[in-house]
């Protein structure tokens, strides 16, 4: 009955600490972004440049791409057209996947 009454409690309590341990961890991360630091090094030299020039990065990482669809189009012609240049190099016949014309062992490599 003690024992099962134990394993109970442990069952219960075991979550309750991996998700106050999680939210200590957010808030520490959390702080320590809020508080300024910047890593040594390029990546904190970048960012101290940036907040001394008062340069808002911000766009970079949110950029979109207009007419995407028709990169994804040219990209494709592009591996297609490189791989039956591999083609004529090696001087082997790779196999065709069914649904593309992109040889099937180049398209296993890049996709």
């Amino acid at each position: 009955m003690e024992k099962a009454k134990a394993e109970n409690t442990k069952r219960g309590l075991i979550p309750w600490l991996k998700l106050a341990g999680g939210i200590l961890s957010l808030a520490v991360i959390v702080s320590v972004i809020a508080s300024g630091y910047t890593p040594p090094g390029i990546l904190g030299q970048v960012l101290r440049n940036n907040r001394q020039n008062d340069i808002d990065a911000s766009p970079l990482l949110y950029s979109e791409v207009e007419q995407m669809a028709r990169f994804e189009k040219d990209v494709r012609e592009m591996r297609r057209r490189a791989a039956l240049r591999a083609q004529k190099i090696q001087g082997d016949k790779l196999n065709v996947e069914s649904d593309s014309s992109i040889p099937a062992a180049f398209n296993r490599c890049y996709r």
